[in-house]
């Protein structure tokens, strides 16, 4: 029993979008790669590939390749997964992420060959796309109970809260849990109340930091902990007059107190981020430059800008 703050959006891996919705597609219809903790391409239904040239790739399935109802799981099937998601008729989310996708093809049952428009380095980002039938891939968006996909389950039921019940694939080996029910849990203190009774077997990114010391003194539970990718941010409509000032940008910076929100809120549980990417993440560069706590001079810019002089003011009584 998993519980999730929200339920899944959607399952069709084509238009799964939201976390929870990407977490159980995942299950059932892996793609072509996974990113690995450093969000590098990892294999999952295609044991290999090469880039024989700027604007050319070659992927090699895997032999034991299958959907979940056994059938075989060929390159066809993933050819038709992406022109599904490039057709505008068919109005997947994902389809400007494949934009630089100029032409597929499927030579053979076991490799898969995809020509770019333009070299791009995020290209092998996009190639985690949950892969379907191809009958089933010429369809708009599937409901829950259709997804067939090549993981190790299927599914087997929605549940009333917007959860769902997941069998093992056929096929699946013999590790395979014999079902996963995702239950749909809103509220933060009911999840952990309900792990901590084993009603519950696992909750994942859906945790009160407040809650967290106590969990772990429980000796029937593991709490790990460990660098995640998500991260929070302000974004700004800099079509505003005022907010297209980079003097009022930097003051909003200068004027957030990370620190105490990583520590009064998150309960120490969160680092300070520089970017839109984790350290671990094979892309991050931390040089970049900070905004470290200062409301004098949040304030100041303020008041340079000629906007919010009373917000100028307030945080200059502060100071």
């Amino acid at each position: 029993m998993i519980a999730l703050e929200s339920a899944p959006a959607v399952l069709d891996p084509r238009y799964a979008t939201d976390a929870n919705s990407s977490l159980v597609a995942a299950l059932l219809a892996p793609g072509l790669t996974r990113m690995d903790d450093h969000a590098e391409p990892a294999p999952a239904l295609a044991e290999s590939w090469v880039q024989s040239s700027p604007l050319e790739y070659r992927f090699t399935l895997r032999p034991d390749a299958a959907f979940a109802d056994g059938s075989p799981l060929t390159a066809a099937d993933v050819v038709a997964t992406y022109r599904s998601v490039l057709d505008p008729a068919l109005r997947s989310p994902k389809r400007e992420a494949l934009a630089a996708v100029a032409d597929l093809g499927a030579p053979d049952p076991r490799t898969v060959t995809v020509r770019l428009r333009t070299v791009t380095a995020s290209f092998l980002e996009t190639t985690n796309l949950g892969v379907l039938p191809a009958a089933l891939a010429r369809e708009g968006q599937l409901s829950p109970e259709r997804v067939l996909g090549g993981g190790p389950f299927r599914p087997r039921a929605a549940l009333p809260d917007g959860g769902v019940d997941l069998a093992p694939a056929a096929g699946a080996p013999a590790t395979t849990p014999p079902g996963l029910r995702f239950r749909v849990i809103p509220d933060g203190t009911v999840r952990a109340l309900e792990l901590a009774s084993g009603a519950v077997h696992l909750v994942q990114n859906a945790l009160e930091p407040d809650l967290l010391p106590w969990l772990g003194r429980r000796p029937d539970l593991a709490v790990e902990i460990f660098p995640g990718t998500t991260f929070q941010y302000l974004g700004m409509n800099l079509r505003d007059p005022r907010l297209a000032d980079v003097r009022v940008r930097r003051a909003l910076a200068y004027g957030l107190d990370r620190d105490a929100i990583i520590h009064g809120l998150l309960r120490d549980t969160a680092h300070a981020a520089s970017g839109l990417l984790a350290p671990s993440h094979w892309a991050y560069c931390g040089e970049v430059p900070r905004y470290p706590y200062d409301r004098a001079r949040a304030g100041a810019l303020l008041a340079e800008s000629g906007v919010g002089a009373d917000a100028a003011e307030a945080l200059r009584r502060l100071s």
